[in-house]
C-alpha cells in the first residue's frame, strides 16, 4: 500500500489513544459527528444530511457506530474497529444513542465541534443526567501527536524524497542542462522511486472528495425552476452529442464504443420544462446505461437506443440499452439516494436519485423496466 494511505490497523490504533487520551482528559464518551475528525478516527466519510451519523467512543471496549439505515452499507468497511448500529427512519436516532449509553449519571461527555447543535440538544434532553463538554482537545491532541505508522508513512516519503534528489544531482552535470532536461530528469528519478505514484494517489483522492462534495451539493440544492418551451428532440440530441465523446477509465466506461441509435417522431410539439434539469437527467441515464453496458459480458455490441415521442399531451422519452439486466431487489432501490452497487470508490448512489427528483419536480412519471439477461 502506498505510503500515506491508513489502513484498518492504523483506525485501532487512532481509536485506541482516543481511549488512553480520554482517561487523561477526564472524559468518560466521545461523541463525533460527520466530520474530518470522523474521517480521520475510522475512515468514513459520513454524509452531511439531516440522518444522525455518530462515532460513541468510551474509555474501554469497541466503539459504537450509529448510522441511518440507508446509508449504512457504506459504513461495512469500519465494522473490525466499530460495532454498527443501524437506525431505521420510523426510530428516534437520539433513544437509540441512549439506549447503547444507559446510566448517566457521573457520566462526562466530549462533543465534537461539527456535531449538530440540533441533534446535541436532543442528546441533552434524553440524557439529563450527565455532564457535556468539548471533546476537541481530545481530538486536537490526537492530529498533533502522530501515531507510528503516521510517522512510519512521513519517514518513507522523506526518504524517498531524499533518494531521489540524492540521485538527480550525483547523476551528472547540471549545470550545462537547459529547463526543460533538467524537469526530465527530475521527473525519471520521481517516477523511479514511486514518487509519481504517491502523488497521483492524492490527487485522485482529493478529486474523489472533490466529486461528493459537489454531487451532494447538487442533491441537496432547492433551486428556483426556470420553465420554458423547448424542442425535446434538439435537446436530447444535444446531450447524447455531448456523451459521445465521454469515457472515464476507471468506470471502465467508453461511448465511443458504444452504439447510439436515434428513434425521433417528427413533428414534435414544443415542450414546457426546466431545459438545464432535463439535459441532467438524460445525461445521467446514458451514463447509467453506458456503465451498465461496460459491466456485461454479452456478445452484442453494446448499444443505446434513446426514443422521443408524442404521447397524448406528453413527450415521452425513453432510454433503452442491451445490458444485462438486474434483478428484482437491486431493481426497486435504483432511485433510493445512496444506493449503489458500484465498488468503494467508483459511485455515490446520487446520480438516479436526481434523476427521480427531477421528474417528479416536473409532476411527470418515470416507469423503470429491467430484468436479468433481459437486454430491453
Amino acid at each position: 500500500m502506498a505510503p500515506g494511505i491508513p489502513t484498518q490497523t492504523v483506525y485501532a490504533e487512532r481509536i485506541k489513544r482516543a481511549q488512553q487520551e480520554m482517561k487523561r482528559q477526564g472524559i468518560d464518551i466521545l461523541l463525533v459527528g460527520p466530520s474530518a475528525d470522523l474521517v480521520y478516527m475510522i475512515g468514513y466519510d459520513a454524509h452531511l444530511s439531516e440522518r444522525l451519523n455518530l462515532l460513541i467512543i468510551r474509555q474501554e471496549g469497541t466503539p459504537d457506530l450509529v448510522v441511518p439505515v440507508l446509508e449504512s452499507f457504506l459504513a461495512t468497511s469500519c465494522e473490525p474497529n466499530v460495532t454498527l448500529r443501524r437506525w431505521e427512519e420510523t426510530e428516534s436516532p437520539s433513544e437509540l444513542v441512549a439506549s447503547l449509553i444507559g446510566e448517566t449519571t457521573g457520566v462526562t461527555f466530549g462533543v465534537s465541534d461539527q456535531l449538530w447543535s440540533t441533534f446535541l440538544l436532543k442528546l441533552q434532553k434524553e440524557m439529563p443526567a450527565g455532564e457535556w463538554t468539548t471533546g476537541q482537545p481530545i481530538l486536537a491532541h490526537l492530529r498533533v501527536t502522530k501515531d507510528q505508522s503516521e510517522l512510519d508513512n512521513l519517514f518513507e516519503v522523506a526518504r524517498l524524497t531524499d533518494e531521489a534528489w540524492h540521485e538527480f544531482v550525483e547523476s551528472g552535470q547540471i549545470s550545462g542542462l537547459t529547463e526543460s532536461q533538467t524537469m526530465d530528469r527530475l521527473s525519471s528519478m520521481m517516477e523511479k522511486r514511486g514518487l509519481v505514484t504517491l502523488l497521483d494517489g492524492i490527487q485522485e483522492m482529493g478529486e474523489r472528495a472533490s466529486g461528493i462534495v459537489q454531487n451532494m451539493l447538487n442533491f441537496s440544492r432547492k433551486s428556483e425552476s426556470r420553465k420554458v418551451r423547448v424542442d425535446m428532440a434538439v435537446i436530447v440530441d444535444t446531450v447524447l452529442r455531448l456523451a459521445a465523446n465521454d469515457y472515464d477509465l476507471k468506470k471502465q466506461y467508453d461511448f465511443r464504443n458504444v452504439k447510439i441509435v436515434r428513434e425521433f417522431e417528427p413533428g414534435l410539439p414544443p415542450v414546457e420544462c426546466d431545459k438545464t434539469k432535463i439535459e441532467q437527467v438524460l445525461l445521467n441515464l446514458v451514463k447509467n446505461a453506458a456503465q451498465a453496458l461496460a459491466g456485461g459480458k454479452g456478445e452484442n455490441l453494446p448499444e443505446i437506443v434513446v426514443r422521443v415521442a408524442k404521447e397524448s399531451h406528453f413527450v415521452r422519452i425513453e432510454v433503452q440499452d442491451n445490458g444485462p439486466g438486474m434483478e428484482e431487489n437491486i431493481r426497486r432501490r435504483v432511485f433510493e439516494p445512496f444506493f449503489t452497487t458500484k465498488e468503494p470508490g467508483r459511485g455515490t448512489g446520487l446520480g438516479l436519485a436526481m434523476v427521480y427528483g427531477s421528474i417528479k419536480a416536473h409532476d411527470l412519471s418515470l416507469i423503470h423496466i429491467s430484468e436479468p439477461t433481459r437486454p430491453y
